[in-house]
């Protein structure tokens, strides 16, 4: 049985994601080395801000991971913290077609910006650059972690 889209996030309002898309691991890397890159793989860039950035109190890859979740529909494969950045393996499923798309996503706290690249299957470049605009927009609004109680 097909799963019920769960209904689409508030900051994916120009592109309905599926809140309760799922992927197996195995799949997740097998479309990785298939597809292309969008815009011919050079990596995409957008600005950080806020829990993103240098300044204050920082998001970790966990907290970044929740907020793409319930705010975008967009779900972590994998993530990770190295040193001054996060690392993440996204995926989104559009909700009207079904496309599927995959990003890897590379914040870097100093630069306060990150690199991604974005794969999606032949014929869904233009869903799979709405979907880029989603991400940009919920990376730059991860709201700060609160205060640590002492």
């Amino acid at each position: 049985p097909t799963p019920t889209p769960v209904a689409a996030a508030p900051l994916s309002a120009g592109l309905a994601l599926d809140g309760g898309a799922e992927l197996a691991p195995e799949t997740f890397q097998e479309l990785w080395a298939q597809w292309p890159a969008l815009g011919g793989g050079a990596p995409l860039q957008c600005p950080g801000s806020g829990a993103l950035g240098s300044g204050g109190a920082q998001a970790d890859a966990d907290a970044v991971d929740a907020f793409l979740s319930s705010a975008a529909a967009v779900h972590t494969m994998a993530s990770g913290d190295p040193p001054d950045a996060i690392k993440l393996f996204l995926y989104a499923r559009s909700v009207s077609s079904g496309a599927l798309f995959l990003c890897e996503c590379d914040v870097s706290r100093p630069a306060r910006a990150c690199s991604a690249v974005v794969k999606c299957a032949p014929g869904t470049e233009t869903e799979a650059a709405a979907f880029w605009e989603v991400l940009k927009s919920a990376l730059a609004s991860v709201p700060a972690p609160p205060p640590l109680l002492g």
